[in-house]
């Protein structure tokens, strides 16, 4: 099996850090948040594609040092369907993960995820509010995505967390635009449920790293003594 990391973006809520480091490269616990991604995927995973934009160099360098991990350029980042198709001449017909490069995870789930049939994603119940956007639910499958502007009266939902198990027919989906003019991975499967099911895999732990109280909590979750 191979995995597909997400590492192009700007990380801009986390200004100034990012100024001079791309976030996958940021520090948690001792080392960069793209090593713990790396270190919780199955032993299934042979081979990894990272997908880098900003700051590229600073994380080929420290990766791409093993025939197991390639990097591709995302010149323009055009979101999250876009950097897939960088990936995809790396890729073949059996199925594979894509997930963020900039989140923690723990391992049990990613096996889980990649253990089931294509299309899957992980979902993290979280409380409300929050900034993510809701995952309705049927019969343990994909119903909708809603974003969290319009979610009302809930205590708690599940949100996408940025992980999901594909093979080579996602890309025969026509992709789906978001406002800012960008193509996403989750709304792309949300747009085919017709024709294209998604399995919705409860994940027990992910911690998203895209805020200053967001970094903070995942060092004080990972610290090292």
């Amino acid at each position: 099996m191979k995995a597909v990391i997400f590492a192009a973006g700007l990380g801009t809520r986390l200004r100034p850090l990012t100024d001079t480091i791309p976030k996958p490269m940021i520090e948690i616990g001792g080392k960069p948040i793209l090593q713990h991604t790396i270190e919780a995927l199955p032993e299934t995973v042979s081979e990894i594609v990272i997908v880098v934009g900003y700051l590229s160099q600073a994380i080929c360098m420290r990766f791409e040092n093993t025939a197991r991990v390639r990097c591709v350029d995302q010149t323009d980042l055009r979101g999250t369907y876009d950097a897939l198709l960088r990936a995809k001449p790396f890729l073949d017909a059996e199925p594979f993960l894509a997930l963020n490069g900039d989140d923690l995870y723990a391992r049990e789930d990613l096996e889980r995820l990649a253990a089931a049939k294509p299309f899957a994603m992980l979902a993290h119940r979280v409380p409300a509010p929050n900034p993510y956007s809701h995952l309705e639910s049927a019969d343990g499958f994909l119903k909708k995505i809603v974003p969290n502007k319009d979610v009302v009266g809930l205590e708690a939902h599940e949100v996408y967390v940025g992980a999901c198990l594909l093979d080579a027919r996602f890309f025969d989906l026509e992709p789906a635009a978001l406002p800012n003019g960008e193509f996403g991975l989750p709304q792309t499967l949300a747009k085919h449920l017709d024709k294209n099911p998604v399995q919705l895999i409860e994940s027990k732990f992910w911690m998203p790293v895209g805020t200053p109280d967001e970094l903070e909590a995942a060092r004080r979750a990972t610290r090292v003594d």
